[in-house]
């Protein structure tokens, strides 16, 4: 990948490291949360056993 192309489109390095990284990994940081307070992730259930 280009990402000095990616860099020079954005605008700038801020906007870069913000829609490249951080957005990504918030998003990735809810899902998982979402998904742990749903209860697909993490605690099992004590019927879960058998």
């Amino acid at each position: 990948m280009n990402f000095q192309w990616m860099i020079e489109a954005l605008g700038s390095r801020e906007a870069f490291l913000v829609l490249a990284v951080a957005l990504p990994t918030a998003m990735i940081t809810v899902t998982v949360m979402l998904l742990v307070r749903a209860g697909f992730i993490g605690r099992r259930s004590s019927n879960y056993n058998h």
